[in-house]
């Protein structure tokens, strides 16, 4: 049997969010080298330009991605190439085919598409990139002022 409860969060998503339990972050979490990322091969255009796009949103959390974190962000590209091909053919030549016999049949592309959607999801939840997942992340461009207790501390000279 797995272990009981919600994931552990990621330290630095826990630091993003500003640590709101106050809980002691862990000092042993395992880090990965920073090596030059390649963009996957496998990938069509289409694929290519949403890795593009996922990358440039997870940097902006600083200490997000970790080397390894690119190799699944490839593989949800993959699986988005696949989802759109197989929409593509479904739009094409549609959902239910005839064969040669006349009796209607599903478009393989219909599994193809259903089975990368799930990848996607999986994925998407692993990184958290759902709404409920990203409440508690601060905006990237947003700068917080001082609190109000910290304007009162300078005025009074502490």
């Amino acid at each position: 049997m797995g272990k009981r409860g919600p994931k552990p969060t990621p330290t630095s998503l826990k630091i993003a969010r500003g640590n709101p339990s106050r809980q002691k972050l862990p000092d042993n979490e395992i880090e990965f080298s920073e090596s030059a990322i390649e963009e996957p091969v496998y990938l069509n255009e289409v694929g290519l330009e949403k890795y593009r796009q996922l990358v440039k949103c997870c940097e902006k959390v600083k200490g997000l991605l970790q080397e390894p974190d690119y190799q699944a962000i490839g593989m949800y590209s993959e699986a988005y190439q696949e989802f759109i091909e197989a929409m593509e053919d479904i739009k094409g030549r549609g959902a239910v085919l005839v064969s040669d016999k006349g009796n209607p049949y599903t478009n393989p592309s219909c599994g193809r598409k259903n089975k990368a959607f799930e990848r996607m999801m999986k994925i998407t939840a692993k990184f958290g990139w759902t709404p409920a997942d990203r409440v508690g992340l601060p905006h990237p461009t947003e700068k917080k002022g001082k609190s109000g207790f910290s304007k009162f501390l300078e005025q009074k000279g502490a």
